[in-house]
């Protein structure tokens, strides 16, 4: 049984060799701290990309699963105990 650790190399300290390597015998990758110097520009963008759909609900088409907002993101009913009606299912 292969695990997470089996496939994973550390941004950090990486190992080209032994990323190869790890690639050629699973087929997968996991570079953990690959991101880590990105992580504020992602959650800005994230951020704004949720105030963004949000007011666009107004201008949301209904489809069988929930809501889209035109900029492609999906709502999806929220549960009972959520702030709002609607929840990011998806974002655009």
């Amino acid at each position: 049984m292969t695990t997470v650790q089996d496939l994973e190399v550390f941004a950090d300290a990486f190992d080209l060799d032994r990323a190869v390597e790890i690639y050629e015998t699973h087929g997968a990758l996991v570079v953990r701290g690959l991101m880590k110097p990105f992580l504020e520009d992602i959650a800005r963008d994230i951020a704004e990309g949720c105030e963004t759909a949000i007011s666009l609900l107004d201008e949301a088409k209904q489809i069988d699963v929930g809501w889209v907002t035109p900029d492609g993101t999906l709502f999806i009913p929220a549960p009972k105990n959520y702030d709002r009606d609607k929840q990011i299912m998806v974002l655009g």
